[in-house]
């Protein structure tokens, strides 16, 4: 997109949750080796919004004048997604077109943006391991012990949405209604040919996702 500073490289500012969470560190260690993989990406700056849009906004606005060359933000969540994005627009931007956004959750706000472009990576799903946790829970009441997977599971939740994803998300759980997902599918004790479980949030956004 021509983003490019006068050296040729992206200048990148990360705007992370907090200092302590795990859910902070995972996300903020994950950009890190993102960058640390591209050559031509330099990190002017990494700042803690602690997941707040107006205190994004503000860190945004001094990040901007401190690095002129910035075009590239990574945010920890939407809400510190879309404070910068406001700075941004604020100083004659537009965001999506003259610098990149990219942001972390499933909010309408943030289904929108990317399926308008002004959000350029969105990334979400993961609040969806509590449902995949009462799915082990029931196995384990119904006799089915989970141990034989091992007693710490990783999973990854998280997809990285494109627009076709946003408006498939938005036409199906707008309301954020997720009965309507059969979470029956998953388990082990009513399909006995599951030997491993196979949790996703992709899984939901395909066809068949309902009732059985």
């Amino acid at each position: 997109q021509g983003l490019a500073g006068s050296d040729h490289k992206l200048h990148m500012i990360a705007i992370a949750g907090d200092r302590s969470t795990t859910t902070s560190l995972k996300r903020n260690q994950g950009m890190l080796r993102a960058v640390s993989e591209q050559s031509d990406v330099v990190l002017e700056q990494q700042v803690y919004g602690e997941w707040n849009r107006a205190k994004a906004r503000e860190q945004s606005d001094w990040l901007y004048q401190r690095y002129p060359q910035v075009r590239v933000v990574w945010a920890g969540n939407d809400l510190m997604a879309f404070g910068a994005m406001e700075s941004w627009a604020e100083r004659g931007g537009k965001p999506g077109s003259d610098a990149v956004f990219s942001g972390i959750n499933t909010s309408e706000e943030a289904m929108t943006k990317l399926r308008t472009g002004s959000l350029a990576a969105l990334a979400g799903g993961h609040f969806i391991a509590g449902a995949y946790a009462l799915v082990m829970l029931y196995d384990y009441h119904n006799g089915h012990d989970f141990a034989d997977e091992g007693l710490e599971l990783e999973r990854s939740m998280f997809i990285l949405f494109s627009a076709d994803d946003a408006k498939r998300f938005q036409s199906q759980y707008g309301d954020l209604d997720f009965h309507k997902v059969d979470f029956r599918r998953f388990s082990k004790v009513l399909n006995p040919a599951v030997r491993q479980y196979q949790f996703s949030f992709r899984q939901i956004l395909s066809p068949g996702r309902g009732r059985t």
